[in-house]
């Protein structure tokens, strides 16, 4: 790398001689010339850059001040002086606006700094000091930077934090390697539009990116799939690039996103499950490269995509063995390059207005001439026969030619000759004065081969490809032309033809007759020979024309013309317009004086005396004498009609308005005809004509005088659609004006073939407004969310969501939750009892005299025919029992009777006061290094760190080599039998929202489940010691704990008789070691103690260190305590706490707490047995569920004072998992 930077170093030298040489130098102001001769000397490159304001150097200065605006460094690959690029460094440019560094160890400052006038930064291949970018961006990138380039050794095996790149427009990080990209931007607080990431390892999930447009990735073999799901989180009309490795095979994601304009990738792909329908999407450019042979399904292609939906589709490298049909009906440009099609090429039955490419692939056959409906890319393949002339005739075209080369056809050949080329050019009268439309046969693939006045187009549009195209000359007005020229370049040779302005009749100047040849200068005869249809016909003979231009003519007659002196007829036609004139055709005979009185309606010139005739119409059809002089026809006697071409036919005599009344005799077919009123094969029948036309879809009826429509059209005069109904309305009436069905009472649908029924109703609401009526079943389907049910979702979905229990003895319990104002067939039983003198207080609150009963019972309440059971509800209350303390407080502590609870003598802790607490340690993000950290032994703990979990939400604390982790796992709801319904992780996702203060030290995040329900954790730090109460039971939060807080609202179950489980996990895990601490070790232990008064305790043991987690058996539902069931699962270095959860709507509340301690035995020195003690580091949690809001609070380390009352730094860390 560095023999590398070398040679690159002394090309930059041998380029800066030739800037020197050829390009003008500015001079630089006094105080920027030193700030850059300062920059040179500092860094050994002043043999370098000794002149500035070289724009070919990569400076770019403004005039006249020669402020520098632009610079542009390498470093020396060969000496660097050791030194470090600082801000100080550049902060002398006071009008700097781009920064480019090559190959420079620079500070960590310059990384973050803003210069004040910079908007564009590139750090390529930087090194900083002490590796201070080797855990990625700790910082905000510069603010207002339009342009945030760098690559450094250092980002490696990272997390890009795209929070740190609010103030960047266009970010591009370069050389890097498993980077995982976090999108933790709060929703349109971004500026970034574009995002460049090399060696990425994941989709970041970019919703709240807002003003992002492109993402240009390239990923390592370390891609986590599941990330491809954030490709459906890409804004609409966006662009994503992504390269991925092609030594891994990866499940197809495009689909995921509709709204995206532009999709590249290049990577293998699996077999998608079905074929995927792309009509709804909104790609325009969609490009897969090398998408392997297993993209496909059973041989076809996997896409169907619209027709005219994109401008471009490429998929290349697949593998297919059915020709894909989407070739016929897509009309954009499309590739299938090196696709394995090993098949015969079939004919082309779509119309494709851009290129096809087909190439590199093993096509047999020949090319069918359907294929000229495309700009065909066949080239390599295994194709033979001949091209067809629509392409052959442009092979002089390298771009051409390249396209069909790599087959066997006897025909690719550069110099083909091109005889069926056809062109025909006319002006637009629509459109711009500077447009010309170009049709015809063989006219090619590429409008820029027509040059007028020696430019090509200036643009084009495609109309039929190959067929029609209309093009635009920006120095052309056609409007003000009679005709023009176009010149070919290809078919080669190239030839230039004359076309008509505006078309018109063939305009002879002279006619000379030799020998049976008529010799025709003029203007607008054909462009060339076969342009348009060419006729001559002198003195009624035919004159075969042999050649022909725009300019001139050349016919030689089938007979011999008339030798007299009279003159005869000559009738030019040039495709659908004529030219009459007279000429004598005497041999020999010139006949060019033009008339100038002569109009081209009726009337020709005799261009041998320059005398203006009037023509007959039709020249009296060969049936009678033209009068010149008139103009009018003299009809043979059996011809009629002012050209004479109508038959005349005397009737019958005596026949017509006398034997058949109402008629006259029609001449033309010598047959009676009725006369205007009547009608019928006698004319005795009135015609009655109707009052009204009745447009072109109906016929009048003259029977009647009414119109008679035809079978798609209706109303008084034809002029609205009849519409026809879905299957005619299965028997019911069709409004054919519109085409909708009007069913009956009893039925519905769109073509009204469903029957109707309507659900029962209840307070004049289907369903009771609870629920929605299938109106063909007549059945209601109740809101999961109504708490009702029955078949008019009328009878309440009871549940109950708190309980306050009678005493052992029996008598009044009170319960809380949904019973409705319904109550039939009433039980409620408690354990195997039931409960009497039941009494709904309201639809909220019930009643009963329970019976006498001990201990955990669970609850079966009944009434109109549905049964609700709640498992671990209800504990029966002790009446003024006293409570026993775990293990008699371990004779360290009193007992509190009232509540079981410990009071632990001072210097002693943990439930039952067996173990010594610790009175040193470090809260959020602090590691004790220095202070007073003895116990009461007088020997040193040693120190402890608490750190925020960031990526999990909790908390971490680690002594020496032990690290234990408390943290919420996941929120389950259950349905009634028990069975997970759903679940959602806890672990991910949180976005931090607020950081710490130094006075209430907390940190507060946030993540969303379902589609609106937001979970908020707060994390406190406790400062001093705190007493509170909980469900009328008393605690203690020691100074140090940490408390967690975590708050669910808008839970939405699936259904009102579900409720949740949140799982709460405490682990422990053992970091690398030095040994340094090896006669503490010990396997993990983990230990539960159940029931033990109002408490429920966990342990979890390693090295001597030991993590206690207490639960108050109570929780506050809706407002209301009672009673809390809990469950646990041990594993091998972790414990999983399920907090039970009742039905409830609006909030409930848990809280337990936390201790990490040290077992009896623990030895500070491993090198001496006689310091072993026991200590606490109290960890408390409170857990407060809002809306399911859940408090969970871990302490850390407790202080001593002076530490506590030092300001905390915040010290973030996210943990991988």
């Amino acid at each position: 790398m560095n023999n590398f930077k070398q040679i690159l170093f002394k090309l930059v030298l041998i380029l800066i001689f030739l800037i020197f040489s050829f390009n003008p130098i500015l001079s630089v102001s006094t105080n920027e010339t030193e700030c850059l001769d300062n920059f040179v000397k500092k860094f050994n490159i002043s043999t370098v850059y000794n002149s500035y304001c070289i724009n070919g150097l990569g400076f770019r200065c403004t005039g006249g001040g020669g402020a520098v605006e632009k610079i542009s460094f390498f470093a020396n690959p060969f000496t660097t002086n050791g030194e470090y690029v600082e801000p100080n460094d550049l902060m002398c440019l006071p009008s700097l606006q781009e920064i480019f560094l090559y190959d420079f160890n620079a500070s960590k400052d310059l990384i973050y700094y803003k210069f004040p006038t910079v908007n564009i930064y590139n750090y390529t291949n930087i090194k900083t000091i002490d590796n201070s970018l080797i855990n990625g961006f700790t910082e905000l990138l510069p603010n207002q930077s339009q342009s945030y380039e760098i690559s450094s050794d250092e980002l490696k095996s990272f997390t890009l934090k795209l929070s740190y790149l609010i103030n960047v427009q266009k970010f591009t990080l370069k050389g890097g390697s498993k980077i995982f990209i976090d999108c933790d931007c709060a929703y349109n607080t971004s500026g970034i539009y574009e995002l460049n990431v090399e060696g990425a390892i994941n989709y970041p999930n970019v919703t709240n990116l807002v003003k992002l447009i492109a993402q240009n990735y390239i990923f390592t073999q370390d891609f986590l799939v599941s990330s491809s799901l954030n490709f459906s989180t890409s804004p609409k009309y966006g662009q994503v690039t992504a390269y991925h490795s092609l030594d891994k095979v990866y499940p197809y994601y495009g689909h995921l996103n509709q709204v995206i304009y532009t999709f590249f990738s290049s990577a293998r792909y699996l077999a998608p499950s079905s074929i995927i329908d792309l009509t709804s999407f909104s790609f325009f450019y969609l490009t897969l490269n090398d998408v392997g042979p297993e993209f496909q399904i059973n041989g076809k292609f996997p896409f169907i995509i619209a027709g005219n939906k994109y401008s471009e589709v490429k998929v290349t490298g697949g593998n297919y063995s059915v020709f894909p049909d989407i070739i016929s009906t897509i009309n954009s440009v499309f590739s299938l390059k090196n696709s394995g099609l090993n098949l015969q090429l079939p004919t082309y039955n779509g119309v494709n207005k851009y290129s096809i490419d087909l190439s590199n692939n093993n096509l047999t056959g020949t090319i069918d001439k359907s294929w000229c409906r495309a700009s065909l890319n066949i080239a390599n393949n295994s194709l033979s026969g001949e091209i067809p002339s629509c392409f052959a005739c442009y092979l002089a075209d390298p771009k051409v030619y390249k396209n069909f080369i790599g087959n066997s056809f006897s025909n690719l050949d550069s110099n083909y000759k091109c005889n069926t080329f056809k062109p025909n050019i006319s002006t637009i009268s629509y459109s711009s004065s500077s447009s010309i439309r170009i049709t015809g046969v063989d006219i090619g693939f590429d409008p820029s081969y027509c040059i007028y006045q020696g430019s090509t187009p200036d643009s084009w549009s495609i109309i039929s490809v190959g067929f029609e195209y209309y093009l635009r000359y920006e120095i052309a007005n056609f409007s003000n032309l009679s005709y023009f020229d176009i010149k070919f370049l290809y078919p080669a040779p190239s030839v230039t033809y004359t076309f008509p302005a505006i078309p018109q009749a063939p305009t002879p100047t002279s006619v000379k007759v030799i020998n049976n040849q008529l010799i025709i200068p003029g203007t607008f005869f054909s462009s060339y020979m076969g342009n348009l249809i060419q006729k001559v016909l002198v003195a009624g003979i035919d004159c075969n024309v042999t050649t022909v231009n725009f300019f001139s003519l050349n016919c030689t007659t089938t007979s011999p013309l008339p030798t007299t002196s009279n003159i005869q007829s000559l009738k030019i036609q040039t495709g659908n317009l004529t030219r009459k004139a007279f000429i004598k055709t005497i041999d020999g005979s010139l006949n060019d004086v033009l008339c100038t009185n002569c109009n081209d309606n009726n009337q020709a010139c005799d261009m041998s005396s320059g005398t203006c005739y009037t023509m007959c119409p039709n020249d009296c059809s060969g049936f009678g004498f033209c009068n010149n002089a008139t103009g009018i026809c003299d009809c043979d006697p059996n011809r009629q009609a002012l050209d004479c071409s109508l038959p005349y036919i005397e009737c019958t005599a005596n026949t017509c308005g006398t034997i058949i009344l109402n008629s006259f005799c029609n001449n033309q077919t010598g047959q009676c005809q009725c006369d205007s009123t009547h009608q019928g094969s006698d004319c005795l029948t009135p015609l009655v004509q109707c009052n009204y036309d009745c447009g072109s879809y109906g016929n009048c009826n003259n029977q009647t005088g009414q119109c008679q429509c035809d079978s798609t059209h209706q109303g008084t005069y034809c002029d609205y659609p009849l519409v026809q109904c879905l299957n005619n309305c299965s028997g019911q009436y069709c409004n054919t004006y519109q085409g909708i069905c009007y069913c009956d009472y009893d039925h519905q649908g769109e073509d009204c073939s469903l029957d109707y029924k309507e659900c029962p109703i209840f307070d004049f609401y289907f369903c009771n407004d609870n629920g929605e009526c299938n109106f063909e079943t007549g059945i209601c389907s109740c809101y999961s969310n109504s708490s009702f049910t029955g078949s008019d979702c009328s009878i309440p979905d009871q549940y109950i969501s708190s309980v306050d229990p009678s005493f052992e003895e029996g008598g009044q319990a009170i319960f809380n939750g949904w019973f409705g104002d319904i109550h039939s067939n009433v039980t409620l039983i408690i354990g195997d009892k039931q409960c009497t003198s039941i009494i709904f207080n309201s639809s909220n609150t019930l009643t009963c005299n329970a019976p006498a009963g001990k201990g955990i019972k669970n609850l079966i309440l009944s009434q109109n025919g549905i049964t609700y059971k709640a498992n671990n509800i209800y504990l029966y209350k002790n009446n003024n029992k006293l409570l026993e303390c775990p293990n008699q407080c371990s004779n360290k502590g009193k007992c509190n009777t009232t509540n079981g609870q410990c009071i632990c003598n001072k210097g002693y802790s943990y439930f039952d006061c067996s173990l010594l607490s610790n009175d040193n340690g470090n809260g959020l993000g602090e590691s004790n290094t220095s202070g007073n950290n003895n116990n009461i032994n007088g020997t040193k703990n040693p120190p402890s760190e608490s750190i925020i979990d960031e990526n999990k939400g909790g908390a971490n604390i680690t002594n020496q080599e032990v690290n234990f982790q408390i943290y919420f796992e996941s929120l389950v709801e259950l349905d009634y039998s028990g069975s997970m319904v759903s679940e959602y992780s806890l672990k991910k996702n949180w976005e931090l929202k607020k950081e710490n203060n130094h006075t209430s030290n907390k940190y507060n995040f946030e993540q969303t489940i379902q589609e609106s329900c937001l979970i908020l954790s707060t994390i406190e730090e406790i400062n001093e010691n705190k007493n509170l109460e909980f469900a009328g039971e008393s605690f203690q939060l020691e100074t140090g704990s940490i408390k967690f807080t975590i708050s669910i609202k808008n839970y939405q179950y699936k259904n009102s008789l579900n409720t949740l489980k949140l799982n709460f996990v405490s682990s422990v895990n053992q970091l690398p070691t030095n040994n340094e601490n090896n006669c503490n070790e010990k396997q993990t232990l983990i230990t539960a103690n159940e029931n033990l008064s109002n408490f429920n305790y966990i342990k979890i043991s390693k090295n001597n260190k030991v993590l206690s987690g207490r639960f108050i058996n109570r929780l506050i539902s809706d407002g209301k305590p009672t009673f809390l069931s809990t469950s646990i699962i041990n594993n091998t270095d972790s414990i999983i706490v399920s907090l039970s959860l009742p039905h409830f709507t609006k909030e409930c509340i848990i809280d337990p707490d936390f201790s990490v301690l040290l077992e009896p035995d623990f030895s500070n020195q491993c090198d001496s047995n006689s310091n072993k003690r026991s200590w606490l580091i109290p960890i408390t949690v409170v857990l407060p569920v809002a809306g399911v809001a859940a408090i969970a609070t871990v302490g850390g380390l407790i202080y001593k004072k002076k530490f506590i009352e030092n300001p905390l730094k915040k010290k973030l860390q996210s943990f991988t998992k």
